[in-house]
This record gives C-alpha cells, sequence and structure tokens, in this order.
C-alpha cells in the first residue's frame, strides 16, 4: 500500500462523543484506522454529492435544447418509419 503524504491538508473538526465512537465502530469492522474510515466516506459522499448537483445543474444552453426538443418534437423521417414498420413484422409487435 502506497505512503500517505507527508504533509497533507489538514482537516480538523469536532465530533460528539457518541459520533466519534460510531466512526471508530465502525472503522473497526472494516478493520482499518479512524482517520482512513472518515476519508474514505467523505470522498464517497462528496463525489456522489458532486455528481448530483452537476446533473442536476445543467447549463442553461442545455436546459433549453433538451426543453425544445420536448416541445418542438421533429417528425420521423421516412427512413426511420421504414425501419419501425420492418421492427414490428420481424419481432411481432
Amino acid at each position: 500500500m502506497p505512503n500517505p503524504p507527508k504533509n497533507p491538508d489538514r482537516f480538523n473538526m469536532r465530533l460528539d462523543p457518541e459520533l466519534k465512537q460510531m466512526v471508530k465502530h465502525a472503522a473497526n469492522l472494516k478493520g482499518v484506522p479512524a482517520s482512513r474510515y472518515v476519508k474514505s466516506v467523505l470522498a464517497r459522499e462528496a463525489a456522489k454529492d458532486i455528481q448530483e448537483q452537476e446533473f442536476l445543474n445543467l447549463s442553461f444552453k442545455n436546459r433549453e435544447v433538451f426543453a425544445r426538443a420536448i416541445l418542438e418534437p421533429i417528425e420521423p423521417s421516412a427512413e426511420s418509419i421504414n425501419s419501425a414498420k420492418c421492427y414490428k413484422e420481424q419481432f411481432s409487435v
């Protein structure tokens, strides 16, 4: 396992005793030190929150394009219509 950096940035916080015990217990169950457990949980949750927010916060341009596609759908081409007919015939849909 690679060695952690010698001078990592620090992140200090105070925990109430119950939460600290819970973190220690969870870390023990995973077989890792509490600090490594906390880092892994923070990284996982931060990545999840970032992904959710980036998904929800589409740029204005993307919102406009999406809304236009919903409100003003394009007509299918003759080729698309023929392909759909062939599919329906082939798969008895």
